[in-house]
């Protein structure tokens, strides 16, 4: 199972060449979860609300500011990452805090660039926590 929080390095090299770290931002949805990124902050996404700085000391496996760029969120299959995992394809990190989670969702729900499943995804997951 994947829950809220959970990240993830080595999702897939096509898509993700650099081998950003992967945060799940949703419970899983009709078999597929939300998911953001950490990247490199570069200010001109700040500009119309795309994406949410983060500070290094927000989670370990940051070494800079960085930030979540929403227009790289995506909804993924569930099955996929489980069977990457079980190959040796995908490799879970350490959890962010639930303030750091907090934080993602909500930015993402207000972020002009974040894709309206993800968004789906994210409003019906903190509907249930709440």
């Amino acid at each position: 199972m994947i829950e809220p929080g959970e990240t993830f390095r080595d999702l897939d090299r096509t898509i993700d060449p650099r081998n950003h770290l992967w945060i799940a931002v949703s419970r899983p949805i009709a078999g597929n979860v939300a998911l953001v990124n950490f990247t490199t902050h570069r200010p001109w996404l700040d500009i119309h609300r795309h994406c949410l700085v983060v500070q290094a000391d927000e989670h370990p496996w940051l070494k800079h500011e960085s930030c979540i760029a929403f227009g790289f969120a995506r909804m993924w299959e569930i099955d996929d990452l489980l069977a990457r995992q079980r190959l040796g394809r995908l490799r879970r990190d350490e959890r962010c805090s639930p303030d750091l989670l907090r934080r993602v969702q909500l930015a993402a729900l207000d972020a002009v660039g974040t894709h309206a499943r993800v968004k789906a995804a994210i409003r019906a997951t903190l509907d249930e926590a709440e």
